[in-house]
């Protein structure tokens, strides 16, 4: 009875492990879900280590979107080394993870690390994608190291991102600000022609386009020259019409490349009218610019007018005409039959001229309707008799071979 009183009266049992066991499996998994809460909770960095050692001792390590919310974290409270330490205990990043800690280093000013970073990256193999270039190319430019820009602009050509509208953008920052400005304005002509291969350039993209030259200063000069050039070769008449006549102030090459623009295109009376007000701008023309004239006089059958602006060019300018000039004259003639003239002209053409590269190039084509006719030269004959042509008209692609550089 005794034994038995004392039984009952004994301290209680200590916990068995079976049962700790079995209280800790009654608590809550901590898992992805619960660890994105922590982190939106997250106030200062030694509440983030916290929350980070939970998640590595919850084997969460692998998951990556944990880990850039964690880099963020690192990066606003501008714990650098942390977040380097973070972002190299990751097996495998993906490279999206790349991107945000190669964007997050130059934001934070640590572009020569965004660019070790980003060495790393290729030396590793993971592949870059289309976002990996610019924010490469923006610690380029914060670390003041074009010669690596111009090595990552080399390597997105060669992996097949030279159309990205975006690389083009930070490609344009980099060059104008650091003062290249060819290749800068190479990078815009290469943003419109991509545009343009997409179909009509829009409001936006010229706006864009225009801004881009006003906010580097580069909005005249040779540079707009190059978008009139780049728009024309590629047909769009009205875009290269725009930037022209937005421009306050135009040099020369401006007004040749217009008119020329619009001569080899079929749009003479326009080209001419362009001329006309070249003139009342005084701007003195030269050779180049009666090649322009002549050729839109070409392409509206307007032999009257290119007879007088042929003559116009030597008495009022004193411009010696040369092959370009000879060539717009006797395609006039040719086309009106007035096979005499043309016939005077060539045997008023100093002999070098004939025997120049370019001629060689040219002739065949104006005086093949011609041959037949008797005694139709003198002296240029012998020599050009030994062309064979199908056809008696002066092309575009013909004009283009001899337009000279007006830049």
């Amino acid at each position: 009875m005794v034994a038995c009183l004392s039984c009952t009266v004994s301290t209680p049992c200590r916990r068995t492990p079976f049962l700790s066991s079995r209280c800790r499996t009654n608590k809550p998994k901590f898992g992805s879900q619960e660890a994105l809460i922590l982190i939106q909770k997250c106030s200062n960095f030694t509440h983030l280590k916290l929350i980070h050692a939970k998640i590595i001792r919850n084997d969460l390590s692998y998951d990556q979107l944990l880990v850039r919310k964690l880099l963020h974290l690192c990066f606003s409270y501008g714990k650098m080394d942390y977040a380097t330490l973070l972002f190299h205990r990751i097996p495998h990043p993906r490279t999206f993870t790349w991107n945000f800690t190669i964007r997050a280093y130059t934001h934070n000013g640590c572009s020569q690390q965004a660019l070790l970073l980003y060495n790393l990256m290729i030396c590793r193999g993971f592949s870059p994608d289309k976002f990996t270039f610019p924010f490469v190319v923006k610690a380029c430019l914060a670390s003041f190291a074009l010669d690596k820009g111009k090595e990552v602009h080399g390597f997105a050509i060669k992996t097949g991102f030279w159309k990205d509208t975006f690389l083009h953008n930070t490609l344009m920052d980099i060059y104008f600000k650091c003062g290249m400005w060819i290749m800068g304005v190479k990078c815009l002509t290469k943003c419109v022609y991509v545009a343009l291969s997409r179909g009509p350039l829009s409001l936006l993209d010229l706006l864009l386009a225009g801004n881009w030259m006003l906010l580097v200063g580069l909005s005249t000069n040779a540079n707009e020259k190059s978008l009139i050039d780049m728009y024309s070769k590629c047909g769009s008449l009205e875009n290269a019409k725009q930037v022209f006549d937005q421009m306050p102030i135009k040099s020369l090459a401006t007004w040749n490349s217009m008119i020329t623009s619009l001569g080899v295109h079929g749009w003479g009376k326009e080209a001419l009218a362009v001329f006309a007000k070249m003139e009342e701008a005084n701007v003195q023309p030269d050779a180049i610019t009666f090649v322009g004239v002549l050729c839109a006089c070409v392409q509206i059958n307007n032999v009257e007018e290119g007879g007088r602006y042929f003559k116009y060019m030597k008495e009022c300018y004193g411009i010696t005409p040369v092959l370009e000039h000879y060539t717009c004259m006797v395609e006039l003639y040719t086309r009106a039959n007035m096979l005499s003239e043309a016939s005077e002209l060539v045997n008023s053409m100093p002999m070098k001229l004939n025997d120049s590269a370019e001629a060689v190039l040219i002739w065949p084509s104006i005086i093949d309707g011609m041959a037949e006719k008797d005694r139709f030269f003198e002296h240029h004959g012998k020599d050009l008799y030994c062309f064979e042509t199908a056809t008696c008209q002066l092309s575009q692609n013909q004009f283009w071979c001899f337009k000279w550089d007006v830049g």
